[in-house]
């Protein structure tokens, strides 16, 4: 079998008659070429440095650098968002959430109603989607360990888009079981009205 193997090209042997290792042979011919390449200093075209000077020239110093970024930091917490409210309102509003604010289809909706008003976020279908998808997101993430605080965090960046299409459609299906659960409870009360009329 090893004769038709090596007539085959598929192994070879040495002079002594072992069996080696074509790809391992020329491995350790690299690793040889580059020992030597890096004793001589290494690549001559890197030789010079590859790493720009730490101030380049026209580049501001670093304590004018590090204003400039106090006045970014100053600017972002003052941010508009484009419904007009003051973004940083939110702080005294999105706190004291719990877990349940966001198993209970009444409290999230509460809270959302909360965070639109707050300027937090805009106040549209879609970005109510979002919201319930996003709480169906934290809830069902592993290794979370205070969903709510994840969740409150995501809110006030503005709801980032995180959501998977698995994330969505349980926001949307959670959405829909929300409002069929309103409409019989409006036909319920309708019913309790009509039946204390008669």
């Amino acid at each position: 079998m090893f004769t038709e193997l090596h007539d085959a090209g598929v192994l070879s042997l040495t002079d002594d008659g072992c069996i080696v290792s074509r790809r391992m042979l020329r491995d350790e011919e690299l690793r040889r070429e580059a020992e030597v390449n890096g004793a001589r200093g290494g690549n001559p075209k890197l030789l010079e440095g590859v790493n720009p000077p730490l101030n380049p020239p026209g580049y501001p110093a670093p304590d004018v650098r590090q204003n400039q970024n106090q006045n970014q930091i100053q600017n972002t917490n003052t941010h508009t968002h484009p419904n007009g409210a003051r973004k940083g309102a939110e702080v005294g509003v999105l706190t004291d959430w719990k877990k349940s604010d966001l198993t209970d289809d009444a409290k999230l909706i509460e809270r959302f109603r909360e965070a639109v008003a707050a300027g937090v976020i805009p106040d549209s279908e879609a970005m109510r989607l979002r919201f319930v998808a996003e709480a169906e997101r934290v809830l069902s993430a592993k290794g979370v360990r205070n969903a709510a605080v994840m969740f409150v965090a995501n809110v006030r960046k503005g709801l980032p888009d995180r959501l998977t299409d698995a994330d969505e459609d349980r926001g949307r299906a959670r959405l829909k079981r929300m409002r069929a659960g309103n409409v019989n409870d409006a036909a319920e009360q309708l019913a309790a009205k009509l039946g204390g009329v008669s």
